[in-house]
């Protein structure tokens, strides 16, 4: 029998990782779930997501490398900082960390 589990113990099962770690999984294809309805709101496969543990394993070189992808991965998130819509104008704007 499959077990079916909502965002928020799919993580706790996969480790304790944040929602939003598996939700930007899905998006980039490295996770499979299953979308119900129109929102965000997603079912995981706990055989999916040990799949997706298992691809995501290090060999035990291999953590230079991740040190690596994490630091890409975090100067990407810099460069593509996310924007804001404006509540009364809709106009874009660019949020940035200095206040």
């Amino acid at each position: 029998m499959t077990t079916w589990l909502k965002a928020k113990p799919a993580a706790a099962y996969a480790g304790d990782v944040d929602v939003k770690t598996l939700y930007a999984a899905v998006k980039a294809g490295d996770l499979k779930a299953a979308r119900i309805g129109a929102g965000r709101n997603l079912l995981f496969c706990t055989e999916w997501i040990d799949a997706w543990l298992a691809a995501s394993a290090t060999q035990g070189g291999d953590l230079a490398s991740l040190k690596t992808e994490e630091a890409s991965r975090a100067a990407n998130a810099e460069a593509s900082y996310p924007t804001r819509v404006g509540a009364r104008n809709g106009d874009a704007r660019r949020l940035s960390h200095a206040s």
